[in-house]
């Protein structure tokens, strides 16, 4: 043993290096938003650790329950704690506690806004913090990276995307009276997608990845009209309160629901790329990476005619632009669904890799398909 760790110091090293792995999983695993965020350190002492250890195999290994056990028993010895308060309103059991949970989270993020959004980001552009994904950050700098950039001008570009996500998604949840310097970061489509949004007498699809500044899009979207809802696998907040299902053990009711909001006009933004389903189709990104497409929605095209855009909000320059692009890929009279299904996630996956190469402050680095490399 001491060949191993020929100090104390060596052995506490090697757990607490345990412990953040195991802890940094399990954060992904329950789609905290502010996962392995820098900015909380405090582990509440060695009990504090033992319960967020118990929470991480749980996550991993156990049952709810015993991670609901576990992450409560954390919250307890260090409630100051925003990742815990969010994993307490994933764990909840009844809509109180989890509003109740949600409010202490964003309430402890609130303290620790800048002043405003534009010092925050020229903050942490300056020196932006480690985002600690080794394996979703090797992936991506051999096989995204721009053959002319250096790997450090890389590293510091990648993880201000990351960071910026943290930012603007506490912004958008925590900052609700300082709401108009997010609308000044944000440059809006022309005037052909509102007018298409407009015009349609039946909602549309709009369809997102878990790549760019993804917090921005919710925010712009509730300002649109007709209105817009938002389809996703995590708890709704303050950001996406607009969101009224979840596609889940319920997908048929969920379906049947997405199908009477698009008749009475509304658009429904979803994301294809979440891996929280049952049912996908799977294609190969570089590098030996998949990307699985939620198989409902190609089918919700072809069966029912629906319209759908694609939505990347990405970086561009210092601001974000809202990208749209129209449904050039469309179901032909008479398709087989299977080969409609295979051209829909081949352009899919075009457009995807297309915003992912566009600049690595938009490779975001968490969720949807980012999750194979936890």
């Amino acid at each position: 043993m001491r060949r191993i760790f020929p100090d104390v110091r060596g052995l506490a090293r090697f757990g607490r290096q345990l412990h953040s792995a195991a802890w940094r999983r399990a954060r992904w695993a329950a789609g905290s938003p502010g996962v392995t965020d820098p900015r909380s350190k405090r582990w509440g002492g060695i009990r504090g650790s033992y319960h967020r250890l118990r929470y991480a195999l749980a996550v991993r290994f156990g049952s709810r329950e015993s991670a609901r056990e576990a992450i409560c028993a954390a919250a307890r010895i260090t409630p100051d704690d925003d990742h815990l308060q969010y994993a307490l309103s994933v764990y909840a059991v009844s809509e109180a506690e989890r509003e109740q949970a949600m409010s202490r989270a964003l309430a402890i993020r609130s303290r620790r806004l800048p002043p405003t959004l534009a010092q925050g980001l020229a903050a942490v552009r300056a020196n932006p913090p480690s985002a600690s994904y080794p394996a979703a950050s090797a992936w991506a700098w051999r096989n995204l990276a721009p053959p002319q950039m250096s790997h450090g001008e890389w590293r510091r570009r990648a993880h201000f995307g990351w960071a910026s996500n943290l930012l603007i998604w506490d912004w958008a949840n925590c900052a609700r009276d300082r709401l108009a310097e997010l609308d000044a970061l944000i440059i809006s489509p022309d005037a052909q997608v509102e007018r298409l949004l407009r015009s349609q007498n039946r909602g549309v699809l709009l369809v997102h990845a878990h790549v760019g500044v993804l917090p921005a899009s919710p925010h712009y979207l509730r300002s649109l009209r007709p209105r817009v809802r938002i389809l996703a696998a995590v708890p709704p907040t303050r950001v996406t309160d607009t969101l009224d299902f979840y596609i889940d053990s319920t997908l048929p009711l969920s379906l049947r629901q997405v199908l009477r909001d698009l008749d009475r006009g509304i658009s429904i933004a979803l994301f294809p790329d979440s891996r929280r389903g049952i049912h996908f189709a799977e294609t190969a990104l570089p590098g030996g990476a998949g990307l699985r497409v939620a198989q409902w929605i190609p089918r919700l095209i072809w069966r029912h005619g629906v319209r759908y855009l694609y939505c990347f909000p990405l970086w561009e320059g210092e601001r974000i632009r809202m990208v749209f692009e129209l449904d050039t890929c469309r179901p032909e009279q008479g398709e087989p669904y299977e080969e409609w299904e295979s051209r829909f996630v081949h352009h899919y996956r075009a457009r995807v890799l297309a915003a992912l190469q566009s600049a690595p402050e938009n490779l975001r680095l968490t969720g949807g398909f980012w999750e194979q490399f936890a």
